[in-house]
């Protein structure tokens, strides 16, 4: 009786059940195998789609925002009231960890530091790749869409020592061995040189004509002016009205100017009141060294017989001072009129 009681024990126990339960489930699959085949592909089919529409996009992303955008120079030439030709020559750099392709795309050029500042420029950027070293060159004339925004810039850049854009454009990507491409968007923030009112500016050398009508050219001279910035400027003919001491002296020209960066040495022009001028000089401090600062106001900008209103807009919204050496110009010595008390 104790062994039979011991084997019923054992079978209570369901240490046999394991058995059961294995057979049970081959069965199961055996009979439902069709089943977890849709699984399995249901769930593969999720992974690839996962991979291809979220992680790739979103590595594809990851890798342009990394990129760096490099610029060695703009040349902003053949200036009109409406237009302009513009040409840009940068280099894109990435890890080169991923091969890919990415679409041309156009790209709106913005005021950064400006609140919802509109575009004011829009380029045509070609077609790029995700090797490690790119180089990125646009030339197109550019339409100008938005006057005042276009003006905002152009005053920005010639008040301030340096100023931030942001390139933005949306455009696709696609990766080597796939054949689907993925929607990424082109963001790159760029801090640049601006002309920092020209400061700087100087005339090294000049002569002054006595002989010449009211209303004409009564001094010629040599400027230099500094252009910091990576920008070469078609500006044309530049009118500036001159004033020192509070009091307006006339105007000065600078003809054909082209602003290439570094130091520019150019011919400027100008009628000016030279008995104002004699006046000031003998005043102090100014009798004291000889040198009166100008200071300089666009009034003018034409090019090609046509008023250039950006550039008008820079050269107008701010005055520019300029040290000159008028003694020395006069060939005579700085010195003050002595006081006699009777």
């Amino acid at each position: 009786m104790s062994d039979e009681k011991e084997v019923t024990q054992t079978i209570e126990s369901g240490v046999p059940a394991k058995p059961v339960k294995k057979r049970a489930c081959v069965d199961h699959c055996k009979r439902f195998w069709w089943l977890h085949l849709i699984i399995f592909v249901l769930v593969s089919v999720l992974v690839i789609c996962l991979i291809i529409f979220v992680a790739v996009p979103k590595i594809a992303q990851a890798k342009v925002n990394d990129a760096e955008l490099e610029i060695q120079g703009v040349n902003v030439l053949d200036t009109k009231p409406d237009s302009y030709l513009m040409q840009i020559n940068s280099t894109i750099k990435t890890d080169g960890k991923v091969k890919a392709d990415i679409d041309p795309f156009v790209g709106n050029l913005y005021l950064e530091d400006v609140p919802n500042a509109p575009a004011f420029a829009t380029l045509d950027f070609p077609a790029t790749n995700g090797d490690e070293h790119q180089i990125v060159n646009v030339s197109q004339v550019v339409r100008i869409t938005d006057e005042k925004a276009f003006e905002q810039f152009n005053i920005d850049f010639f008040q301030r020592k340096n100023l931030t854009i942001r390139i933005q454009g949306n455009t696709q990507i696609q990766p080597k061995g796939l054949n689907r491409k993925s929607s990424v968007e082109f963001k790159k923030v760029l801090t640049v040189n601006g002309l920092n009112l020209l400061n700087g500016t100087k005339v090294v050398g000049g002569k002054v004509d006595f002989m010449a009508k009211s209303g004409e050219n009564n001094f010629h001279g040599t400027a230099e002016i500094p252009n910091n910035s990576h920008f070469t400027l078609d500006i044309g003919n530049a009118t500036f009205i001159n004033y020192a001491d509070n009091q307006e002296l006339g105007k000065l020209t600078i003809t054909n100017l082209v602003l290439r960066p570094g130091i520019n040495k150019v011919a400027v022009a100008a009628a000016m009141d030279q008995v104002k001028i004699v006046q000031i000089l003998a005043k102090k401090p100014y009798c004291e060294t000889g040198i009166i600062p100008f200071q300089l106001l666009g009034s003018d900008v034409q090019n090609n017989g046509k008023q250039i209103p950006y550039f008008l807009a820079a050269l107008s919204s701010a005055n520019q001072t300029v040290p000159i050496d008028i003694a020395g110009i006069l060939g005579i010595e700085a010195s003050c009129p002595t006081t006699t008390s009777s």
